[in-house]
């Protein structure tokens, strides 16, 4: 048992090593863009796909501890599905960046990001009924078509305050925070359910995302965000290590569910054996 915890800690000691390096160069190019033409754009780009990957890698390893009968299989393939789709997102926001420069709003990124909120908001929704439940077709089909309804109108009204008129790139760009802050409640509600105990941790990365999608929108709109990486632009600095800070938060939630489920079951093994 002492073996195994040892292993534990020793695994996510690398983890988060790992993770501390990566956003070290992340921060490092930002600051001096020490490459030329479009290897700073490349490196951080790339950096950030990995980010992106993390989340994904760890779901795939903790659905693969559920049997599908099994009922929180349904929370763990929603996450999968969603940074799935993150990460296809972020490949494609990345290419365009690396290519073209400036990514339009929308772009084909669009087509993977937007989706991606059905799959995470069914994630919490299917753990919120474990714990409260009711009947679960109609909780799921009026959960969703409450959480669209309010996240369109309410990036509508933001919109239309803002600018007095209501565009595409504009809705869009504040379709995400205001979907990220929906989640984000039922995180926290889920988070004060767990006493902020491990179950808690994988919740909350939907807070991080919530700020930096918000930095991201508000740079954006204001014209404040470079596509391209010149050294002290901090504005594009914060809004993208605040992405990748949510990410590394989700990917170390996921990591201690998946501890949890890999060196227990090794410990309830290791009994049984001896």
């Amino acid at each position: 048992m002492n073996d195994l915890m040892r292993l534990k800690k020793q695994e996510l000691v690398y983890f988060v090593i790992f993770l501390g390096l990566l956003l070290g160069i992340y921060i490092w190019v930002y600051l001096v863009a020490p490459l030329p033409g479009v290897g700073n754009n490349l490196l951080v780009n790339l950096i950030y796909v990995v980010f992106s990957a993390y989340p994904a890698i760890i779901l795939w390893k903790i659905l693969r501890f559920y049997d599908k009968s099994e009922v929180p299989r349904g929370i763990w393939l929603g996450f999968f599905i969603g940074f799935v789709l993150f990460l296809l997102g972020d490949v494609s926001w990345s290419l365009w960046n690396i290519l073209f420069g400036e990514v339009p709003t929308p772009s084909v990124a669009e087509f993977f990001y937007i989706p991606a909120y059905i799959f995470l908001a069914t994630g919490l929704f299917c753990q919120y009924g474990l714990i409260f439940p009711v009947n679960k077709i109609k909780r799921m089909i009026a959960s969703h078509v409450l959480f669209w309804f309010f996240g369109i109108s309410v990036a509508a009204v933001i919109v239309f305050l803002r600018s007095g008129g209501i565009s595409l790139d504009d809705l869009i760009e504040y379709l995400y925070p205001v979907l990220d802050l929906l989640l984000a409640v039922i995180a926290i509600s889920l988070i004060r359910t767990f006493a902020h105990g491990s179950l808690a941790r994988p919740f909350w990365g939907f807070l991080a995302l919530f700020f930096a999608d918000l930095t991201y929108a508000i740079l954006m709109e204001s014209g404040s965000y470079s596509f391209v990486v010149v050294d002290l632009h901090l504005g594009s600095l914060i809004a993208d290590v605040f992405y990748a800070l949510a990410y590394i938060t989700f990917a170390l939630g996921f990591w201690t569910h998946y501890a949890v489920l890999k060196y227990d079951s090794q410990a309830h093994m290791d009994i049984r054996s001896g």
